[in-house]
């Protein structure tokens, strides 16, 4: 396959119909859409390199490994965050084709309807529920599990609820920890009752085990490079060109908004131009599509020209409206050592492997992702939901006339969905891996995590560039915890987890707590444990957000960039308001709609 990717010889200097800027999750999928019209010309343009038959990329288990990795990572980092005791934390975003679907976690969740229903209400024509839930199939093929595969931990599905003929396979796990259907138990005595429809079908609130996107056929995982992008590279109509940064969006002035001509991008060392007839999608991300704009000229007048970055748009909303899940992922137990669980650190030494394999009758290697997940609303979990909510109303009340128009509507969204109580408002992650942030004391041994991971920040931040030069990363400020009500959410979270943990059936399976530990017990003690060790959850969204302009918007309800007539941008950072889950078939499902939309306008 590496052979039928594009030379710098096959781009630079030509014209193309469509260039697509960044050949991650939401490019490849619009890349590959966009080039079935054989009349059209697209050239997809990838910072990093291509990963074609990468075993770290490709093995499912090895889904860690990445994490950090320069090869496969651009690891950012924030700025110092006064909500994190001053101190910035780590941002991965993938580098390579597939972007962050070749080195996230491979967890495939589908928001609540009524998130879904707020995004729609903020202003953007088109996002229903019914809509999306017709796009998020499209994406999907999915495959049951075998009918001997039944196993207490169920693999609970609707088939109306999924798609069965899309580009990116899906199954449920075949192993597992053996933890986990005890953990869903536990949960059960607090009214957080096991899905039936692994929260598919527009309900996720509850507990449920997800599918994630490995194919069965190969037993690789499928990211949008190899699902939609490679299967496409024979078309004579689609150029896909590696290790080419882009600088900026070149554009032309015109009496409706500027039109773009085409882009500017870097490779080996040497600066080179191609040149669009219709469009420029930009696809880089949340972090690197507001630096492109702005690199471009399309961004707050005030940012810009201090930079010496002439204002082809004026567009203030760039790089604004970030929105972050903030995860706590120092909660640990050590699980006694006679209950057959199985943790990855466990799984290292091939002679006790062999062992745990043949203690749970299994009859080839255990192979484990992460499948087990909890989506809770705050009533479920804290004894003060109803003053955390009126509290926060009473504060939206006092500050309403100082808020922007446009974040005031998303806090009274978010108000309402808060409110209800079959709306989540955090995750608890269930993880029986050993990651090398945080390593187990003793990695042979059995050790769970939960991870509580807050679902819909009240807090906002914002991603800009500090500097003219398209090489240093833009300043990423999420302000985690600038809204108290999300440190809030998520401590009740952590006492909520360790509340659940001392729970028969679980507690029975479990030796002590380890982290945060005995020491840590009265309320000032756990909040100070929350901001000392939280972390991003690398789910940004909202730094270009879906909004009407004078309401915080950057690009229109069709993707495309206010003040341009031929900018559109498809990726997460469009989405305006967060929702409670992982966030990649998001991006999938927004990219197929976009990419309906662009071959209807353009």
């Amino acid at each position: 396959m590496a052979n039928k990717l594009a030379a710098i010889s096959d781009v630079a200097g030509s014209t193309f119909d469509y260039i697509v800027i960044g050949g991650g999750t939401a490019g490849c999928v619009v890349a590959s859409r966009l080039s079935e019209d054989p009349n059209v010309s697209v050239v997809v343009l990838e910072a990093g390199p291509p990963h074609i038959d990468d075993p770290v990329n490709d093995e499912p288990s090895a889904f860690l490994k990445p994490i950090l990795d320069p090869e496969y990572d651009h690891r950012y980092t924030t700025t110092p965050q006064p909500g994190f005791d001053g101190q910035p934390t780590m941002f991965p975003r993938g580098r390579g084709l597939g972007g962050t679907s070749q080195i996230n976690w491979m967890i495939w969740t589908v928001p609540q309807r009524e998130e879904i229903e707020g995004i729609g209400r903020l202003g953007n024509e088109g996002w229903t529920w019914e809509n999306f839930h017709k796009y998020q199939k499209k994406v999907q093929r999915f495959y049951p599990p075998p009918d001997e595969e039944l196993v207490e931990y169920k693999s609970l599905f609707n088939s109306t609820s999924l798609g069965h003929d899309g580009p990116v396979p899906l199954m449920f796990s075949r192993h597992s920890s053996g933890a986990e259907a005890l953990w869903q138990k536990s949960l059960g005595k607090y009214g957080v009752e096991v899905l039936s429809d692994g929260g598919l079908n527009g309900q996720t609130s509850g507990t449920y085990k997800s599918i994630s996107n490995v194919d069965p056929a190969t037993g690789k995982r499928a990211y949008s490079a190899t699902t939609y992008l490679l299967p496409a590279l024979d078309r004579p109509n689609l150029k896909v060109l590696t290790n080419a940064s882009v600088r900026k969006i070149l554009t032309n002035p015109g009496s409706e908004g500027v039109t773009a001509s085409g882009v500017e991008f870097e490779c080996d060392g040497r600066v080179y131009t191609v040149h669009s007839r219709k469009e420029a999608v930009l696809s880089a991300g949340a972090v690197k599509s507001p630096q492109i704009l702005e690199l471009s000229g399309i961004g707050d007048r005030k940012i810009l020209e201090p930079l010496g970055i002439e204002v082809k748009v004026d567009l203030p909303a760039v790089g604004t409206n970030v929105q972050e899940h903030v995860s706590m992922g120092y909660n640990r137990w050590k699980i006694k050592e006679d209950q057959n669980i199985v943790t990855s650190g466990m799984l290292e030494d091939p002679a006790q492997a062999a062992k745990l394999r043949d203690a749970l009758g299994l009859s080839d290697t255990i192979q484990m992702v992460i499948s087990c997940v909890s989506f809770v609303p705050i009533q479920q979990a804290s004894d003060r939901a109803d003053a955390l909510v009126r509290r926060q109303k009473e504060k939206l009340a006092r500050d309403a006339d100082s808020l922007p128009l446009g974040l005031r509507e998303q806090h009274e969204v978010q108000l309402q969905l808060l409110e209800n109580p079959h709306v989540p408002d955090f995750e608890i992650l269930f993880f029986p891996f050993m990651i090398h942030i945080f390593p187990n004391p003793e990695p042979s041994k059995p050790y769970l995590n939960m991870f509580p991971t807050l679902a819909r920040p009240f807090s906002r931040g914002t991603i800009h560039i500090t500097s003219s030069n398209p090489h240093e990363s833009p300043a990423i400020d999420p302000r985690y915890f600038s809204e108290q009500i999300d440190l809030d959410i998520l401590v009740d979270g952590v006492k909520f987890i360790r509340r659940v943990a001392q729970t028969a059936p679980f507690a029975a399976i479990v030796e002590r707590e380890e982290l945060p530990g005995p020491d840590v017990q009265t309320d000032e003690q756990l909040y100070e444990y929350v901001r000392k060790n939280a972390s991003s959850s690398w789910h940004t969204c909202g730094s270009n957000s879906m909004l009407p302009r004078d309401k915080g918007g950057v690009v229109d309800s069709k993707f495309k960039v206010y003040g341009t007539q031929n900018i559109r941008v498809v990726d997460l950072s469009v989405l305006p308001l967060h929702t409670a889950v992982h966030p990649q078939a998001t991006v999938y499902t927004l990219a197929e709609m976009a990419s309906d939309i662009i071959r209807a306008n353009s």
